[in-house]
């Protein structure tokens, strides 16, 4: 099969849904599928990582295990390498991510039935009355496409609830194939954060690494950290703030403890299992689908979840967070620091549960459902024929 993957982010890029893509077309690409990628690049990024980058119609263009990707620094101009994809690659199907709607609007001019829509993220409420009148664009915009797919079943029970479509829910191979190393860090490392945010719960951590001083936090900060953020985590002596890794190793080797005090409704949660994989225990809220990622191995934490958005002096949307009580969280992040057995028994079943998942994983269950939307198509084509 020919498979497009039009990704409003880098291909690269370290957050989740990026990574999810990858998992997909890397996987699909080892079974000998033929794959491109259309991306948004920075061209000095791309050549900082050793990568050959040539120039093709306006468009970067460069090629990484086996896949193509045609890429341009502004997302305006997607559409063009798109386009010529279209017409030079014939894809068989369209992955589309579902966070940029020019995408969207361009695939759907070229053939809406070889069109899968790949929703990785929830529609925040819009602060207005024209909340009704999005869902209804976006019914209208997917009501002739092959299919829609996301990576959970929290995302397909929340995508029917919120527009009425049905999805299948897949869990994408994304943790690569391994060996994933055990650290066993109960007496070493940070009790560590990523993303600190208003949306990933930095309302939560705040408090909790005040009432516990004599712990070493660290943050990782990403997309979401402010500068209100940065300053608030820079008040704190027992707070290291951190970069993005892009080996995972270098992260959890420091990581005693992952705390993801998330307060919106997470797709998935990867980072979850790519800790449990490695023996790391993690308490997790229970927002959106990370008691999915949790895989039923403790700890999974009440949280007071954002119901609410407003929009700023900039007219960007913000979330109004609720107050939280952190008590449940502080009691149980000091009883796994403090219990050497604990720790231990949390980290092995963590570690159990990710291997037996991740193993279960594969890009074979991406095949089945092309498979299935392929059969669909030919009865639907064949009962018009016939009618």
């Amino acid at each position: 099969m020919r498979i497009l993957l039009a990704e409003s982010l880098s291909y690269f890029n370290l957050g989740g849904a990026a990574k999810a893509c990858r998992g997909l077309i890397d996987g699909l690409a080892q079974r000998g599928h033929s794959c491109v990628v259309v991306s948004i690049e920075n061209r000095h990024e791309l050549e900082e990582k050793g990568l050959r980058v040539d120039e093709t119609r306006g468009a970067m263009r460069l090629e990484v295990n086996g896949i193509e990707i045609f890429a341009v620094e502004n997302a305006r101009e997607q559409w063009r390498p798109l386009l010529e994809c279209f017409r030079t690659f014939n894809p068989d199907w369209i992955f589309i991510s579902e966070q940029r709607a020019l995408l969207l609007a361009t695939a759907l001019e070229y053939d809406p039935s070889r069109i899968i829509l790949l929703v990785q993220t929830i529609v925040l409420p819009a602060p207005s009355k024209s909340a009704a009148v999005i869902k209804e664009q976006v019914r209208s915009l997917v009501a002739n496409i092959a299919g829609v797919l996301t990576v959970s079943n929290y995302m397909r029970d929340y995508i029917k609830h919120w527009s009425g479509l049905d999805s299948t829910a897949i869990y994408l191979p994304s943790y690569g194939c391994g060996p994933f190393t055990n650290f066993h860090n109960f007496d070493r490392g940070y009790v560590t954060m990523l993303n600190p945010c208003a949306y990933k719960g930095i309302s939560i951590f705040l408090p909790l690494a005040r009432s516990l001083p004599e712990i070493k936090f660290a943050v990782v900060t990403f997309w979401g950290t402010t500068q209100q953020d940065r300053a608030a985590l820079a008040g704190l002596p027992n707070v290291k703030q951190l970069k993005p890794f892009a080996n995972l190793d270098n992260l959890f080797s420091r990581t005693k403890v992952l705390l993801v005090p998330s307060l919106w409704g997470e797709a998935f949660g990867q980072i979850v299992v790519d800790a449990m994989l490695r023996g790391i225990p993690v308490i997790a809220s229970n927002a959106g689908a990370l008691p999915e990622a949790k895989l039923g191995v403790d700890y999974v934490l009440p949280v007071n979840m954002i119901e609410r958005y407003v929009f700023d002096s900039e007219m960007q949307v913000q979330p109004v967070v609720p107050e939280q009580d952190v008590t449940q969280w502080t009691e149980t992040l000091r009883d796994l620091l403090a219990d050497r057995a604990l720790y231990e028994r949390v980290s092995h079943d963590s570690r159990e549960a990710a291997l037996a998942f991740v193993n279960s994983l594969g890009p074979h269950h991406i095949e089945q459902y092309l498979g299935g939307l392929t059969a669909n198509g030919k009865r639907a084509a064949a009962k018009s024929a016939a009618a």
